[in-house]
């Protein structure tokens, strides 16, 4: 069970950086979005 906790969020990293890059055109959706991530990625 410790292994697939662990897949999850690594899991979720990956398309969270695709999705920047894709909206790389608007900055502050690209910063909101990482600041976004990022807290649901410490807060699992």
């Amino acid at each position: 069970s410790q292994d697939s906790g662990k897949k999850l969020p690594s899991a979720r990293l990956p398309v969270s950086r695709k999705r920047n890059l894709s909206d790389s055109s608007n900055p502050k959706f690209c910063i909101s979005y990482s600041i976004k991530t990022l807290t649901d990625y410490l807060t699992v």
